[in-house]
């Protein structure tokens, strides 16, 4: 799937969203994308249910940084996640394990 924007895909993210593979889950994740605006999002997931919404949450789980190019490419398949973190692509701060767990709440393809 090809997105324009970030905002088109947190905009989009419920049609995407698995709650069979979110059951049992209690997570926020903040993104901070550093050149889009608006440029914060939380994505708050709790026991099967999606909750998205602009702003920043007072206490994420977990807060993932990066370049609206690469969050576009993240989530279209072109970048890889673990060499996103590792050249610095993304920055993360928080449980990391959270983190590998997003992938799993969202069909993308």
């Amino acid at each position: 799937m090809k997105f324009q924007s970030a905002k088109e895909v947190f905009d989009k993210m419920s049609e995407f969203f698995d709650s069979e593979a979110a059951a049992g889950a209690k997570v926020i994740y903040q993104f901070h994308i550093t050149d889009a605006d608006p440029a914060d999002y939380t994505v708050a997931i709790e026991n099967g249910a999606l909750e998205v919404s602009e702003g920043i949450h007072e206490n994420p789980t977990l807060t993932l940084s990066m370049l609206e190019e690469n969050w576009l490419k993240l989530v279209e398949g072109k970048l890889n996640p673990a060499m996103a973190f590792m050249s610095g692509k993304i920055k993360a701060k928080g449980d990391l394990f959270i983190a590998q767990k997003f992938g799993t709440y969202f069909k993308l393809s």
